[in-house]
């Protein structure tokens, strides 16, 4: 039976008579002739062959493999352990990549009970919604000491890391980045930052210029193969 085909789609010879060798054969599709009414088709093997619709089956294992290979937000979030009242382990290298340099806070763990309010946000649907943002992750994520809000390094990371390897909303997202900057931020001296300018470079990191600028142009003493982002020294393509 004939089925609907177009350019560079994967599929799976069959039926032929003149060329029994082929059948089985796959190939992708490159052209449909109007005169002859029949598919050219490059075939994985080397060379083409012309064909019949009727004589082609998509190959539903190459779609299959695309699928496969494809990257799938998890529904999931890692198990995780918390480690006193505030810390806990984290499911990725954060502990071991973040640099410590004199006077900057020694913790270099996640913000436990952020990380379980983001990992319940992707039970119901896999996805973090608008809704569980506010129910379930601003509170975490805006507490701080003395009744204060604050915004630290370790909850920043939490987030980030939440963000990168979950599926969310883009309207939680949006209201992530917007509800930030209405606490305060504090640096890796566990200070408050009141300059715009660093605000925005702890909260959205490096600009594409700032990873695109030639290594001559970096400040002097900086490892060149490397820039500085909230306390990890990374390479240009973001990997920490």
């Amino acid at each position: 039976m004939a089925v609907a085909l177009v350019p560079g789609a994967a599929v799976v010879l069959q039926g032929l008579v003149s060329a029994v060798d082929k059948n089985g054969s796959r190939g992708t599709l490159d052209h449909y002739d109007e005169e002859t009414q029949r598919w050219k088709v490059m075939l994985h093997s080397g060379g083409d062959v012309n064909a019949k619709a009727a004589n082609l089956a998509l190959d539903t294992s190459m779609e299959s493999a695309k699928q496969d290979a494809a990257y799938k937000a998890p529904t999931q979030a890692p198990k995780t352990k918390k480690l006193g009242s505030y810390y806990g382990t984290d499911p990725d290298n954060y502990a071991k990549a973040r640099v410590v340099r004199a006077g900057e806070v020694k913790a270099t763990k996640f913000d436990h009970q952020l990380y379980v309010a983001i990992s319940k946000s992707l039970t119901d649907d896999g996805k973090v919604t608008l809704a569980e943002f506010d129910s379930k992750i601003w509170k975490e994520l805006a507490d701080g000491r003395n009744n204060k809000s604050e915004l630290t390094c370790n909850e920043r990371w939490t987030v980030r890391y939440g963000l990168g390897e979950f599926d969310w909303q883009f309207e939680a997202r949006l209201k992530l980045m917007e509800s930030c900057r209405t606490i305060d931020v504090m640096d890796l001296n566990d200070k408050k930052v009141t300059d715009a300018k660093e605000i925005d470079d702890l909260l959205r990191g490096p600009t594409l210029e700032e990873l695109t600028e030639p290594p001559a142009k970096r400040r002097k003493g900086e490892n060149t193969g490397l820039i500085w982002v909230d306390g990890m020294a990374c390479t240009s393509t973001g990997r920490c």
